[in-house]
């Protein structure tokens, strides 16, 4: 038999049929089961990276807030101690100012007196 150019699959269709053919055998069918294994296990993975990252940032952000409260309190703390003091030398630079005026009236008298 003579063929002829209508005898001759077109390149898409022979193209199409031997995909079809390679997709047919076991091989391909255990390449596209690992395939889909390795998806799904890469999903998985960063799924649980996802989580742990989470639950990291989760346990520095309560670490932060507790060394921040720390922080503050102990500010506050400090600027008590502050300010007690700065009231203590408001008593003593006054009870000093007293007694300064009372050693300026004394000498005068005594200035007076000898006089």
């Amino acid at each position: 038999m003579a063929s002829g150019p209508g005898d001759a699959l077109p390149k898409e269709l022979e193209e199409t049929y031997a995909a079809q053919l390679l997709r047919n055998t076991p091989e391909y069918g255990i390449a596209w089961d690992l395939e889909l294994w390795r998806v799904a296990e890469q999903e998985r993975f960063s799924r649980e990276l996802e989580e742990q990252r989470k639950k990291v940032l989760a346990q520095w952000q309560g670490e932060w807030d507790v060394a921040l409260q720390s922080k503050e309190k102990e500010f506050t703390n400090r600027k008590q101690e502050l300010e007690v003091l700065a009231l203590r030398m408001q008593s003593s630079t006054a009870a000093l100012e007293e007694r300064e005026a009372a050693v300026a009236v004394r000498e005068k008298d005594t200035d007076r007196l000898e006089q």
